[in-house]
């Protein structure tokens, strides 16, 4: 077994840092996600209303949703895959140490692991579910959109 490193630091002063730089990555997160919402607030309509779209445009659409498939199945593959696998450096570590360092050295692998699925699941699906909107196609048919349209009151209530 061996020692985790003296970096001359106490628990609570690293307790202490890595709450604040959570904190911070909390407060950048919910940035992002006000920034998001407000650019796409203008598109909200495409989820509830019926959408006649100008000749020619669900042609081009359903191209661009073709050339595009392959890249997405590629990027939702690997997304899956990395978080299936983000467990394995802490698995493994655990067969091989008992060591703080790297025990905390494993689950910060892990949580990137799961950061860069997450990424490569939700841009590959974005794109796809935007694709699907214009097009009126799975989640976003027009029958789909009237029963979502029935469920939004008991849903805000709720």
């Amino acid at each position: 077994m061996s020692e985790m490193p003296d970096y001359h630091i106490s628990e609570n002063a690293a307790a202490g840092i890595g709450i604040c730089v959570l904190i911070v990555l909390i407060a950048i997160a919910v940035m992002i996600f006000i920034l998001c919402g407000m650019k796409t607030k203008k598109y909200e309509f495409m989820e509830k209303e019926d959408i006649e779209t100008a000749y020619g445009v669900s042609g081009m659409v359903k191209e661009k949703r073709d050339a595009y498939h392959s890249p997405y199945v590629t990027q939702l593959v690997i997304g899956i895959t990395c978080c299936i696998c983000s467990v394995i450096p802490l698995f493994g570590t655990l067969a091989v140490s008992e060591s703080d360092f790297y025990m905390v050295s494993a689950v910060c692998m892990l949580l990137t692991l799961v950061a860069i699925g997450t990424y490569f699941i939700v841009r590959s699906a974005a794109k796809m579910n935007a694709v699907n909107q214009l097009l009126e196609e799975e989640d976003y048919t027009r029958q789909k959109k009237h029963e979502n349209k029935k469920m939004s009151g008991p849903v805000t209530v709720y």
